[in-house]
């Protein structure tokens, strides 16, 4: 079976790996509703509608094609008032992906950034299990990706997004929740934002409009965070070998802007 792998990044002297973890807000609330114009895509880089009814899926903002990634998945789930339908890819390794390419609409540069997703997460998520990256990894490719961690990170659950810059500094930014029952991975429907603010050098995590806090990113002070030719896509696929995703996934939305 194709996975999305992890690999060792490049041993260099300027490759610098951090990793920072803030405390989960207590007060993420129960599945929301959708706000009146949910996929509004004002300035929108590359977006997701979720609205194909079979095969691959593309991007609205620029037509970027992603293709069936291994299992199969149902389309035309409904349930998000206002973000339906979605997609619900299966467990272990249902999803979409697009080969290495260069795609301008997922990278920031040294600037801002927003990435938005609306999904519902059917269970406790398998460790490491990634929801959308744009470093498949398998060259060590510049990038972003955004995953669940549980059972690496027990007794917490968690939610991360590894921002890989091309000179492949990495930062991990972790905010940690409760375990089983945790309201991010509960199965009922839910936003997920990420800030990133270069100016103030952090990112900020938004579940279900409420903010999570804030994690520093100054390792990354004016370092290019691009997708590059050796850049993939991924969505709803793992990133290391032999961990599945263990439990389905539904995207409904997905909007990535080029600032806050």
């Amino acid at each position: 079976m194709e996975r999305c792998k992890d690999i060792s990044l490049a041993n260099s002297v300027s490759n610098i790996k951090t990793n920072v973890t803030h405390n989960v807000n207590s007060n993420i609330g129960p599945p929301i509703s959708a706000p009146s114009d949910p996929e509004d895509l004002t300035g929108a880089s590359f977006a997701l509608l979720m609205n194909e009814p079979s095969g691959g899926i593309t991007d609205a903002i620029a037509a970027v094609p992603l293709v069936v990634y291994n299992a199969a998945s149902t389309y035309g789930v409904t349930g998000f008032a206002g973000y339906d339908p979605g997609i619900q890819m299966a467990a272990a390794d249902g999803g979409f992906k697009r080969a290495p390419a260069a795609t301008a609409g997922l990278s920031f540069g040294t600037g801002d950034g927003n990435i938005f997703l609306a999904l519902r997460v059917d269970g406790v998520l398998g460790a490491f299990a990634e929801i959308f990256i744009t470093t498949i990894r398998e060259a060590g490719d510049p990038g972003f990706s955004i995953r669940g961690l549980t059972a690496v990170d027990a007794p917490n659950s968690s939610m991360s997004l590894q921002l890989i810059a091309t000179d492949f500094t990495t930062v991990t930014a972790t905010w940690d929740g409760a375990e089983a029952g945790d309201a991010i991975f509960n199965g009922g429907n839910h936003t997920w934002e990420f800030k990133i603010n270069r100016t103030a050098a952090t990112v900020e995590l938004f579940v279900d409009a409420i903010s999570q806090g804030t994690v520093s990113i100054a390792a990354l002070a004016g370092k290019s965070l691009n997708n590059t030719a050796s850049s993939g896509i991924g969505l709803g696929c793992e990133w290391r070998a032999g961990i599945d995703r263990d439990v389905p996934i539904t995207v409904y939305f997905v909007k990535v802007k080029q600032t806050l």
